[in-house]
């Protein structure tokens, strides 16, 4: 039986349907639409939902109300366990996400990074617990806030970035004209907070993998000296991870 998948993040809404083991019909909105689920629906048949959501989104009565859902919280049934002080704020996108980075990894260690609107760097060990982790501004919440806070710097975005690869190089940190010493910036920051993060937990658990997922996670892929896998659909995987664990337990 196939399952419909949907990830509503803060910037973005991602769904598709498992079916035989795999991903297929996926799709990327801006919001939850009738019109990006109809033709899901129509194609697939879906048997169930399962559903990550972020926030307190107002269109959550588009959903097939007919079919059995499962949203993810760390309130449920989950394959990891949650080591969190505040486990209902945690959000169902790292756990989704720390669920299957946690398979994909074999069961050894893992910093789970999704770089998105935020960027979060979690970790699970090797006993399958949810640790916590970090959360700090993504790329464009970085540039956002140096035009906005300051009286005379432009704005940039990732659509600079990826226009000009130069500036993605890890040993550029000599940005040329403003607008490249703000690239050089922001990636730098992110990058040596990233790789400072993964370092400190390898040194605790020497078997660490890294594994990445958000619209700009692929940027950093190459800056941490361990097992490293990009996988852009990690957070559908694991809401699809975590309902196999509630069928079977």
């Amino acid at each position: 039986m196939s399952r419909l998948l949907i990830d509503i993040g803060n910037s973005s809404v991602k769904a598709a349907v498992m079916a035989d083991g795999e991903l297929r019909g996926h799709v990327c909105a801006a919001a939850l639409s009738a019109s990006l689920l109809e033709p899901l629906l129509d194609e697939w048949h879906p048997a169930s939902v399962g559903l990550s959501v972020v926030g307190n989104p107002k269109d959550l009565h588009l959903l097939p109300r007919h079919l059995p859902t499962t949203r993810v919280s760390a309130a449920g049934p989950l394959p990891i366990a949650i080591d969190y002080l505040t486990p209902a704020t945690l959000g169902a996108d790292r756990i989704a996400a720390a669920a299957c980075a946690h398979k994909l990894a074999g069961g050894e260690a893992c910093v789970v990074i999704d770089a998105g609107t935020c960027i979060t760097v979690d970790l699970v060990d090797e006993k399958a617990v949810f640790r916590g982790g970090a959360i700090m501004p993504g790329l464009d919440m970085k540039f956002r806030a140096l035009h906005n806070f300051t009286a005379n710097l432009p704005l940039l975005s990732v659509e600079t970035l990826l226009s000009s690869p130069d500036m993605l190089s890890p040993d550029n940190l000599l940005g040329r004209s403003t607008s490249q010493s703000l690239q050089v910036g922001v990636v730098a920051a992110t990058r040596m907070a990233l790789k400072a993060m993964v370092e400190c937990h390898k040194d605790r658990h020497p078997r660490l993998q890294v594994l990445l997922t958000g619209g700009y996670g692929e940027l950093f892929a190459d800056a941490f000296g361990v097992a490293t896998r990009y996988e852009p659909n990690l957070v559908l995987l694991g809401i699809d991870e975590i309902m196999n664990y509630e069928t079977e337990n």
